[in-house]
């Protein structure tokens, strides 16, 4: 115990005599969030506030027509225009002039053809019972709502739209039906609004750039810590001290120990500088203050072990390089290369298809779903379990490997 709390104290005055290491754990990435923050604000506003632009005609006028363009237009994944065209209106035309993206009709008698459709249903459960059918037992026809999408929109952005309004139109289709179906002809519960979920995942916060940008060089910053710790372990080899402390029993397993756990605390002060800087300094030029959510224990929980990968990735870099120069180089090209396929420069969801999955491999990429899992979507530790498995998972097998290389080479 004794020999560990040493090499803790080694470990501590060792970083805190780096003052550039310091400037650069700290000072580099309050600046990056700042700035970074400003720079894709517009941009990611504009993407949030505006939503799709699409162009609705609503024929019908009645409960299924105003109940899918009331929907349409609470919802933030849309941005909903009621225009009335000229009966020779190009269409393509038209929407390529105006901007829309999505254009959506809805014939008349859409809500009759719905109702047509329970008394059908309800005639086939009465047959069922011998029980003699009432009303139009004809199937229905007409179409419910047409739709059209731009052809520039992309296959996911497509894909997005139609399932939008498929949710959308089966909840209301069911409210309908139920109505039609009760008795007395009395009407069902008022429709509701829907709101669109992905997966199983609510998403209860609006992301911005600030929701994004936090988050993302706060993990960058982590795993910036491979540069200073690798650093140093080159150091102690060329100052022949590494050599001396292998005298000393269980030296390399208590030294080993010590630069983690000292570098995951240094990640979890960079963590919470960060959140602070998002908190108090970003409000100051003009933008939304972070919000968190309310599982702090689980925003240290995943900060733990984001710094317990990075700091074993550092170990690795460390045992590996010979220089300084193989230390800093190859470890800043690899948190570069991490960080741009991980959603750090440029979130998932606006890269391409191939980049949303080659992202999946990216350590920074774990961690940062795990904060918007926790920021954005207010969810609680099963939905992080995943991502806070694949840190601990990654940071164990490199820090085993770490052992391994260090026991055939005899280097620390």
């Amino acid at each position: 115990m004794i020999a560990v709390r040493a090499a803790l104290q080694k470990e501590f005055l060792q970083l805190l005599r780096d003052r550039s290491g310091l400037i650069l754990l700290f000072l580099m990435p309050a600046i990056l969030v700042i700035i970074m923050s400003l720079l894709q604000d517009k941009a990611m506003k504009k993407l949030n506030d505006d939503g799709i632009s699409i162009l609705v005609i609503d024929e019908d006028r009645d409960s299924l027509g105003r109940a899918f363009v009331e929907q349409l237009q609470q919802t933030q994944m849309f941005d909903v225009h009621s225009d009335s065209l000229a009966p020779n209106t190009e269409l393509s035309a038209y929407m390529a002039a105006k901007g829309y993206l999505a254009y959506v009709h809805i014939p008349p008698g859409s809500t009759a053809t719905v109702r047509a459709g329970a008394q059908l249903l309800m005639n086939k459960v009465m047959g069922s019972f011998g029980m003699p059918a009432s009303g139009d037992s004809s199937a229905p026809q007409a179409k419910i709502i047409d739709v059209e999408l731009d052809p520039t929109l992309s296959k996911a952005q497509s894909m997005a739209l139609e399932s939008g309004f498929e949710k959308i139109l089966l909840n209301l289709q069911g409210q309908i039906m139920v109505s039609s179906m009760m008795k007395n002809g009395e009407r069902g519960p008022s429709l509701t609004m829907l709101k669109l979920q992905t997966g199983t995942r609510k998403l209860t916060i609006v992301p911005n750039s600030v929701q994004h940008n936090v988050p993302a060089w706060t993990i960058f910053s982590m795993f910036f810590i491979i540069i200073p710790l690798a650093s140093s372990m080159v150091n102690e080899r060329r100052e022949g001290s590494l050599f001396r402390l292998k005298t000393i029993q269980h030296a390399i397993r208590n030294i080993m120990l010590a630069k983690v756990v000292v570098y995951m605390v240094v990640g979890v002060f960079q963590m919470l500088l960060l959140l602070l800087i998002g908190f108090l300094i970003i409000p100051l030029f003009g933008l939304p203050a972070i919000q968190t959510g309310e599982h702090y224990h689980l925003i240290i929980l995943t900060s733990i072990c984001i710094a317990f990968a990075s700091s074993s990735l550092g170990l690795l870099f460390g045992t590996l390089a010979k220089t300084h120069q193989q230390a800093t180089v190859g470890g800043a090209v690899t948190v570069l290369f991490l960080a741009a396929i991980g959603g750090v420069w440029v979130p998932v969801y606006m890269m391409p298809d191939i980049m949303q999955k080659i992202s999946l491999i990216s350590p920074l990429n774990w961690g940062l779903e795990a904060f918007h899992d926790l920021f954005l979507r207010g969810t609680g530790f099963s939905f992080i379990l995943n991502e806070i498995g694949l840190l601990l998972a990654f940071g164990s097998l490199v820090l085993l490997l770490t052992i391994k290389i260090s026991q055939y080479r005899n280097t620390l």
